[in-house]
């Protein structure tokens, strides 16, 4: 986990760019866990289950949707409950005791001979009905309820007519197969056409017209063409080098309002390490998270390459395996061990399949991650700037060829490093950015100066005499320098410091505006912007983003199915800013950190999902990324597909179209909910012995009550966890706050809020509560392990007391007197 001493400074880990929290004695303050308010006290309140239907957190009302009956979504908190049924449907003799069996085999929890874990109707139908199923989207066909089975696909409706001239058909979610638009002229063979036209390349559809060429048959084209019949012919405007040819017009290369993405191109040392691994032993982080038989060490560890390697851990395997973009100077030498990097063999097929994939997404330019490498030095050529003149060389050669690429600019400390060391940023200020061959690539703004990004952080602060030196430029001028960090503060952007990441922002309970990770549709995100950067108002838009670590609970917004990239890509709509910066694009690696300060406290101190393991690998904790559901990255992979990469393309589809309103059907106007926050609330329970009653609520209204009315808020790891939630470093306990999925899918199971008639409420799988009071959904939890919900819940049952509760990470704490594991449930967040 070091680098070489000569560049022991350079390896520091990279979650050090956030001012927010990366300094284990700035975890969160437990005086941050202010009373969130739960009430339960009185058991005739407490089986009102009409007061869960009043408002949740996210300021829905909880009443006006459907019936709780139906568990299709949660996205909206389901009315959990109706006190006219509840009343009428049990009888207080029903027995109160849902514990497993005693010693004697009485059964004491068990209603007519069910059994607790075991009983058929401790699994949950999937689904009522084939309305539950019902996804909306007549394209890939009509989902059917399997009663043992739950949702089940349907097939989905082929729309092609096999006929080409009629235009491509397509399919629309509401309406069906639509008819293309039938193409003029279009034709398989000469016999089609009126001579002298003939049909290019016979035999496939083609346009009829002159051979070899006609205006009509190159779609798009743009100055003189060669008709084959008269000679040239004008087929449209001829476009300058500052122009390209779209659809028949001339427009400039590079729209007004520039998009761009962070790119990572860290790899050297991670990815020649990782190709020493046999092909099938090489791990991701997610491949450790998703087996309860692996931990961290497994994956370099185990191999004795966690020092070549530099640490970097891969957290998602690339879909085009695992690359890097180093390679030596001509003529140059090989480095010396521990830095002897052979030249990447696939650096050419991946720079191009990257340029397309990004400009064809919409994106224009990319700015090279090259932070936290302040000096000159060999590891800093290796893991930042060779990889910088490579994808300079690698996109020159493509614009040579004809093909367009995205430009680039460089964010890079600038700053006079310790020790008389050469600054990183001569390398780019010398080389790449005031080479000739470079001019067309490198970034500008609207008034054609270079762009330079620079790091300003309260670690690395931009020093005003460097950035002079760059933008002075040797005398030729023509340089910006941007300051930019991430997690910033309206106080840190009045100095016109731009954001390349910034979270979104709720009230805390004493009504200051704050960070949060938790993603809520119904206030939208509304993330800080800096409308007066040197270049312009710039807006952030990221995936995911974390406060503090982000395998702890609560501290990372997550993926959550593209929702957290939607929600900021709509405030970057309604602003309008001049620049939009994405997080982010082959960010896949990662080092890992030390524990922040709270070793003693179980699972609860590891990274989620992680398991006990000899070598502590279990507490080592990652700030940038983890695993697939937390990381910031966009590049199609092998754990999570493209689905990142399709929302993006809608959204900027959505940009230059001028808003959902001009873009109908677009995936990133799609803004359902897709996580419920689950507060956890107990009696007082000074000894931590688990044996007063618990309550489950996604109610921040009910929540309130609780507190107000005596009950205790259960808090969550305290490392900057997001304000909905109360944090604690100390005496942290299982039986804390979750988050569930609000929506139904595969894999997915159902759970319950249930009563036990005048005695204490509980949490099933079951939809009959194991024949007590059904108060209501939650939300669904998921059948496996994965780093979307990879923490275990399990049900606990305290036979003293009999009363039941939930803990989190590992199985129930049987040390405890009188306390029995029953069963783990699903997988939570």
């Amino acid at each position: 986990m070091t680098a070489p001493a000569e560049d022991a400074e350079a390896v520091k880990d990279r979650g050090a760019w956030m001012d927010v929290g990366l300094d284990a004695a700035r975890a969160s303050d437990a005086a941050r866990s202010a009373d969130l308010g739960h009430d339960l006290s009185h058991a005739e309140d407490a089986a009102r289950p009409a007061d869960l239907g009043q408002a949740d957190v996210l300021g829905q009302d909880l009443g006006q949707v459907e019936d709780a009956a139906r568990p299709a979504d949660l996205g909206h908190p389901a009315d959990l409950g109706h006190p006219a049924d509840l009343g009428q449907v049990e009888d207080a003799a029903r027995p109160v005791d849902l514990g497993p069996a005693d010693d004697q085999g009485q059964d004491q929890g068990q209603d007519q001979g069910q059994d607790q874990g075991q009983a058929e109707d401790a699994m949950p139908p999937a689904c009522l009905g084939d309305e539950d199923c019902d996804n909306g989207d007549l394209c890939d066909g009509q989902e059917r309820c399997d009663p043992a089975q739950g949702c089940r696909p349907g097939a989905p409706l082929l729309c092609d007519d096999g006929e080409p001239c009629n235009g491509q058909e397509t399919c629309h979610p509401v309406q069906g197969c639509q008819a293309g638009i039938a193409i003029s002229g279009c034709c398989h063979q000469d016999d089609d056409c009126v001579a002298p036209q003939t049909c290019g390349g016979g035999g496939e559809a083609a346009r009829c017209g002159c051979t070899p060429l006609s205006c009509e048959q190159v779609v798009g084209a743009c100055g003189l063409v060669d008709d084959g019949c008269s000679g040239q012919i004008s087929c449209g405007p001829i476009c300058t080098d500052q122009q390209r040819c779209e659809n028949g017009q001339c427009i400039a290369l590079y729209p007004q309002q520039r998009v761009g993405i962070f790119y990572l191109l860290w790899h050297a040392y991670a990815a020649q390490a990782m190709m020493q691994i046999p092909a099938e032993r090489r791990l991701s982080m997610e491949d450790v998270i998703r087996d309860p038989a692996l931990d961290p060490s497994a994956m370099l560890q185990a191999w004795g390459l966690m020092s070549q390697a530099m640490s970097f851990h891969y957290h998602m395997t690339p879909e085009r395996g695992f690359y890097c973009m180093y390679r030596p100077r001509p003529g140059e030498a090989p480095y010396a061990p521990p830095h002897d990097i052979d030249a990447c063999d696939t650096i050419s097929a991946v720079a191009e399949a990257h340029a397309r994939q990004i400009w064809g997404a919409g994106v224009d330019f990319v700015f090279l991650d090259v932070t936290n490498l302040p000096r000159q030095g060999v590891f800093t050529d290796v893991l930042g700037v060779r990889p910088v003149e490579v994808l300079f060389e690698e996109w020159r050669a493509l614009r040579d060829r004809g093909e367009m690429t995205p430009q680039i600019a460089v964010w890079v400390p600038v700053v006079a490093p310790e020790g008389g060391a050469r600054p990183t940023y001569e390398a780019f200020l010398n080389g790449v950015y005031n080479d000739p061959r470079y001019d067309d690539l490198v970034l500008r703004d609207a008034q054609g100066r270079k762009v330079w990004f620079a790091v300003n952080s309260g670690g690395i602060p931009a020093d005003p005499a460097h950035v002079a030196v760059i933008e002075a430029n040797g005398g030729r001028g023509g340089m910006v320098v941007v300051p930019m960090w991430g997690n910033l503060s309206a106080a840190q952007m009045a100095d016109g410091t731009a954001a390349w990441m910034q979270p979104c922002q709720t009230l805390d309970r004493a009504g200051r505006e704050v960070f949060t990770a938790i993603i809520d549709p119904a206030r939208g995100c509304d993330q800080r912007l800096q409308p007066q950067s040197p270049i312009g108002a710039i807006a952030s838009v990221s995936v995911s983003y974390q406060l503090n670590y982000a395998s702890l609970p609560f501290v990372a917004a997550g993926r959550n199915d593209g929702l957290t990239f939607k929600l900021q890509f709509a405030t970057a709509l309604r602003a309008q800013p001049d620049w939009i910066l994405i997080n982010a694009w082959n960010e896949l690696i990662a080092q890992p950190q030390h524990n922040p300060g709270f070793t003693d406290q179980g699972p609860l101190a590891r990274s989620m999902g992680l398991l006990p393991a000899e070598d502590g690998s279990d507490a080592w904790l990652w700030v940038d990324t983890y695993g697939a559901a937390f990381s910031r990255d966009i590049e199609p992979t092998l754990e999570y597909g493209d689905r990142l990469y399709e929302v993006m393309r809608s959204c900027l589809r959505v940009l230059r179209a001028g808003g959902c309103g001009a873009a109908p059907g677009e995936d990133c106007c799609d803004l359902r909910r897709t996580h419920n926050l689950v507060w956890s609330a107990r009696l007082p329970d000074p000894a931590r012995a688990m044996d007063t009653q618990h309550i489950l609520t996604i109610s921040a209204e009910e929540g309130a009550r609780l507190i107000q009315e005596g009950w205790e808020e259960v808090c969550a790891p305290g490392v900057d966890a997001s304000p909905e939630v109360c944090t604690a470093t100390t005496h942290l306990t299982g039986d804390g706050p979750f988050l569930l999925y609000a929506q139904p899918g595969p894999g997915r199971t159902l759970l319950y809020r249930c009563h036990v008639l005048n005695h204490h409420h509980f949490f099933s799988a079951s939809a009959t509560c194991e024949g007590q009071v059904v108060e209501g959904p939650l939300g669904w939890m998921a059948d496996a392990r994965s780093s979307e919900a990879p923490r275990p819940l399990s049900r606990c049952y305290n036979t003293r007391t009999q009363v039941h509760f939930h803990w989190l990470g590992e199985a129930c704490p049987v040390d405890l007197p009188d306390v029995r594991h029953e069963a783990a449930l699903g997988y939570v967040r």
